[in-house]
């Protein structure tokens, strides 16, 4: 590529938004979708098309511009405090069982569960056989408070008396920093208890749910994971936010909200770009944070 990366990104851009007179991208927009074994520059139709699948193509005052996907910002920058092996959030919140094989949806940030590794049904007389049996341990509800000095977290977590979450919770937001937020009420975190997981189950069956799932599914075998654990929530909110003013962001939960009413509201205290998602009140439980492992690696250790 001859030219600086961002003229020709732009070029492809403005074909996108037609009725646009100008477009916009900063060098982070092109840097972020580098990989590793890059031997050069990438051309700018695949500079575009990594591009497309972490930003929105976004319009304005006739200007086109680049804006984090919701749900790449939220599951790149979210940190919490609850179990480390859980490392996978979900922006679009699911029932998610353990032993659950499937992958990580692009488009919304959802889990799309293939089958389950302990009772595969229909697969197995595809020749996909159940893994040994594992036991799954369920930790108690968890009620009650703990923040963190983390800019990513506020959960419940207070293993003592039951009481109402807190009615006024706030996060602050920093310039230059994307921000990334998880408020949930009472959790449960059901996991495998097992400390090692049946590698040779993974490196068995690969092959075989690719056959049977890969073209459908448009998967390859570094996006199929084997799920360890979940923590799952009735009331839950998500905020994340890549364009912000110094400031803060209040969650508001609602004054004895009614089943089937938004649990609460973000009530931004300073102008910006943002997204947020918030439960309806005791909704089912839906898995919002994941522990999982590649089926495709070698070496599978859970971690406790």
């Amino acid at each position: 590529m001859d030219m600086h990366p961002a003229n020709g990104i732009n070029q492809l851009l403005l074909k996108q938004k037609p009725h646009a007179k100008f477009a916009i991208t900063q060098d982070n927009d092109w840097i972020s979708v580098l990989k590793p074994d890059d031997p050069c520059l990438p051309a700018a139709n695949e500079f575009l098309s990594r591009i497309l699948e972490v930003y929105n193509v976004c319009e304005a005052d006739n200007v086109v511009f680049l804006e984090y996907k919701p749900q790449v910002l939220y599951r790149t920058y979210l940190k919490h405090n609850h179990d480390i092996s859980l490392t996978l959030p979900l922006w679009s919140p699911a029932i998610v069982a353990v032993g659950a094989v499937g992958y990580l949806s692009s488009d919304d940030g959802k889990f799309i569960t293939l089958f389950n590794a302990r009772a595969p049904g229909a697969s197995t007389a595809r020749g996909i056989p159940p893994t040994p049996a594992l036991r799954t341990k369920i930790a108690p509800t968890i009620h009650g408070e703990k923040r963190l000095k983390s800019r990513a977290l506020f959960g419940l977590l207070d293993f003592g008396r039951k009481r109402d979450p807190p009615q006024r919770v706030t996060f602050p937001l920093k310039v230059g920093e994307n921000a990334a937020h998880l408020y949930t009420g009472p959790t449960r975190h059901r996991r495998f208890e097992a400390d090692d997981l049946p590698m040779e189950w993974c490196k068995s069956n690969i092959d075989k749910i690719i056959e049977i799932y890969g073209a459908d599914h448009n998967i390859t075998r570094e996006d199929i994971v084997l799920v360890t654990g979940t923590l799952d929530a009735q009331d839950y909110a998500f905020f994340v936010s890549a364009c912000h003013r110094e400031g803060s962001v209040v969650f508001e939960v609602a004054v004895n909200p009614r089943i089937g009413q938004p649990w609460g509201s973000f009530f931004p205290a300073n102008n910006g770009q943002f997204n947020s998602k918030v439960s309806r009140h005791r909704g089912p439980w839906e898995t919002v944070l994941i522990s999982c492992v590649p089926i495709a690696s070698n070496a599978i250790v859970l971690s406790r």
